[in-house]
C-alpha cells in the first residue's frame, strides 16, 4: 500500500467536514489526500501531520479546520505508514 492509498483510507474514515456521512461521492477528498502524503513522510510527527492536513483543508475548504481535528487520523497515518514500512 503506497502513501497516497494511506492517507486517503484514514481521511475517508476520520471524514473531516462531514461529506462521506451524508452521501458526498468517495473521492470528495481525494485531492487532499494526495496534497497530504506527497508533503508528509514517516518521519514527520503527530503534530506535523495534523498542521499539515489542517492547512491543506482549510485552504481547499475555505474554512478553519484546527490541527486538533486531525490529531487521531495523523496518528493513524503514522502508526499504517510504520506497518507498512512507508517511512519515507
Amino acid at each position: 500500500m503506497d502513501k497516497y492509498s494511506i492517507v486517503k483510507a484514514v481521511i475517508d474514515r476520520a471524514d473531516p467536514d462531514g461529506l462521506l456521512e451524508i452521501g458526498a461521492p468517495s473521492d470528495e477528498y481525494d485531492s487532499e489526500s494526495k496534497e497530504i502524503a506527497d508533503k508528509i513522510s514517516g518521519n514527520d510527527s503527530v503534530e506535523n501531520i495534523a498542521v499539515t492536513a489542517a492547512k491543506i483543508f482549510s485552504r481547499t475548504f475555505n474554512a478553519a479546520f484546527s490541527p486538533d481535528r486531525f490529531m487521531e487520523a495523523a496518528a493513524e497515518i503514522l502508526r499504517e505508514f510504520e506497518r507498512k514500512g512507508e517511512c519515507q
